[in-house]
């Protein structure tokens, strides 16, 4: 048989594409496929757990700290609650206590419920934007990246209109304030990579960005509005 020799070259250029099609493969969930979720039963979960006191009124928090939950992806969503349910933060070395605590007590029906409440409401309003911020290298950077920095579009996960992939598991970005998306994006880019697929693409997008750059894009991505969400 003839054996088949690949350059060194071409092997690491093989493993470099490989590593980045894992790292974008959707999020397994520790648990069975999400249970068909009830908006009724959800929103009666939600008002026993007094999630309003935090997340606001069907999701739309006026805490620009505090994520909005309404209109986002239902499958990110039930992902996220689930690793509450084990005890696990949703962001690297970040535990929410008050949602570690609630979610342990409830099994994946309820989980799917409540998930399913969320993603049927209306999200906030657009937020403020940030005076100084640079939307147009913002906008380039969310349609087209930057391919000399190996810097990927966004739009590639989060799709065009920024309302993220069901499929993928990447969620909406819009109506997250400022604050929290670039909370979010820089705790991803200080922290090593772990055992979530999604926020390990996030780190390595987000090694070559500046802090301006991640200011830019968390304030463009919140004041898109779903009738011009079209970046």
């Amino acid at each position: 048989m003839r054996r088949v020799v690949v350059p060194v070259a071409v092997l690491g250029a093989l493993l470099a594409v490989g590593g980045v099609i894992y790292a974008l493969r959707p999020v397994t969930p520790p648990e069975q496929p999400m249970p068909v979720g009830d908006v009724a039963r959800g929103s009666t979960l939600v008002d026993q757990h007094y999630c309003a006191d935090c997340h606001g009124g069907k999701g739309q928090p006026t805490n620009g700290d505090i994520p909005n939950l309404g209109g986002q992806q239902v499958d990110f969503l039930y992902k996220n609650m689930l690793l509450f349910h084990h005890r696990q933060g949703n962001l690297p070395d970040t535990m929410v206590t008050s949602m570690i605590n609630v979610f342990p007590t409830l099994d994946a029906q309820q989980i799917s419920d409540i998930a399913t409440y969320y993603a049927a409401q209306k999200p906030v309003d657009p937020w403020p934007g940030i005076p100084g911020s640079n939307m147009t290298r913002a906008r380039a950077l969310y349609r087209n990246g930057d391919p000399a920095r190996a810097v990927v579009a966004c739009q590639i996960c989060h799709a065009e209109n920024a309302r993220g992939d069901a499929a993928r598991g990447t969620p909406s970005l819009l109506h997250q304030s400022p604050g929290y998306t670039l909370t979010y994006l820089r705790t991803v880019r200080a922290s090593p990579p772990g055992n979530q697929p999604g926020q390990n693409a996030m780190h390595v997008e987000t090694q070559h960005l500046t802090d301006d750059e991640l200011k830019d894009l968390a304030n463009y991505v919140a004041t898109l509005t779903p009738g011009a969400a079209k970046p």
